[in-house]
């Protein structure tokens, strides 16, 4: 072989090693093509991910939970993420009797789950106390409310408290309905449709009674609370969640004649004896206390509770402080 025949083969032999350095890489199979997929939805609320060529969006699991003091107001923001809410809540117990051991009523209980209407869905959340126990007249446990911070029309979830005892019997119970409840010895007086108490009958004097959703619980009353000659001070009703949920001040004697608790709850009403215990608060408020002649001193009445969804409501379950917590996920 001629040098100039084996400079023109070694040339041809480098031409081939160069261009195939230069081949494009192999098609990738179906389960590569992953690596060049973006599977990101912008959706902070999904998981994201690729199998086989395939995007998958998963939902975020997002689960927690919070309890609340009682007497409290708190707004809570649900986070973004989560698709139902369970509320857990219970009314405050009334006042004790101490001086004939008679029992305030026991708060309701209610028990719901429902989805979150919007990402990051505020709710108020409104803890009833128990009224304090005394000699003779007590108040009425405070209510527990939880409600949508946008719309106010009715709450998520309304726990009745506990009517207040006095020196002739027991506090009625927080109730299982949307209604309050009258008092031993009483018919009316409790409120209906989410409004506050009004004046309990039959009586010679009453208590003051507890707040509803709507409003608020009527005050005191009767010709010896009144204008009789003892001139107590007069119980007022409780005050109304949106209005900010105060319990009516007693009537009648400090320690002796009880306020009611922060949820509505009626104060109690003594005069230069006693009269009656405080209605409960509630979804709709419970009536005041009454006497009637041979010096009968009743115990208030219950207030009412709700829930939206499907929930599960159980008469005189709490006793004590209320209580609410609630879990997303």
């Amino acid at each position: 072989m001629t040098r100039a025949l084996a400079l023109v083969l070694l040339g041809a032999c480098g031409s081939v090693a160069t261009s195939k350095t230069q081949d494009a890489p192999p098609a990738p199979d179906s389960g590569d093509s992953c690596l060049v997929m973006s599977c990101d939805d912008n959706d902070p609320c999904t998981v994201d991910s690729c199998s086989a060529g395939t995007c998958q969006h998963t939902p975020a699991v997002v689960t927690g939970m919070q309890m609340f003091t009682a007497g409290s107001q708190t707004e809570l923001v649900i986070p973004a993420c989560a698709s139902m809410i369970t509320i857990d809540a219970a009314g405050g117990a009334g006042g004790a009797s101490t001086g004939e051991a008679f029992t305030g009523g026991l708060g309701a209980h209610v028990v719901t789950t429902i989805p979150v209407s919007r990402a990051n869905m505020a709710v108020m959340v409104m803890v009833g106390a128990a009224a304090s126990d005394v000699s003779s007249c007590a108040g009425g446990g405070g209510g527990s409310f939880v409600w949508d911070v946008t719309a106010t029309t009715m709450p998520l979830v309304a726990a009745g408290g506990g009517g207040g005892a006095c020196f002739s019997g027991n506090g009625a119970p927080g109730s299982d309905t949307m209604s309050g409840t009258a008092g031993p010895g009483a018919t009316a007086g409790f409120g209906t449709g989410g409004s506050g108490s009004v004046a309990p009958t039959p009586a010679v004097n009453w208590a003051a009674g507890g707040a509803g959703w709507l409003g608020n619980g009527a005050g005191a009353g009767g010709s010896q609370v009144t204008g009789g000659g003892c001139s107590p001070p007069v119980a007022i009703g409780g005050e109304s969640p949106l209005d900010g949920g105060a319990g009516g001040n007693f009537g009648g004697t400090a320690g002796i004649d009880g306020p009611g608790g922060f949820g509505g709850g009626g104060g109690g009403q003594g005069r230069c004896g006693s009269v009656g215990g405080g209605g409960g608060g509630g979804f709709s408020g419970g009536a005041g206390g009454v006497e009637q002649p041979a010096e009968t001193f009743n115990g208030g009445g219950g207030g009412g509770s709700f829930g939206a969804g499907t929930p599960t409501i159980t008469a005189g379950a709490q006793a004590g402080n209320g209580a609410v917590t609630i879990s997303w996920q």
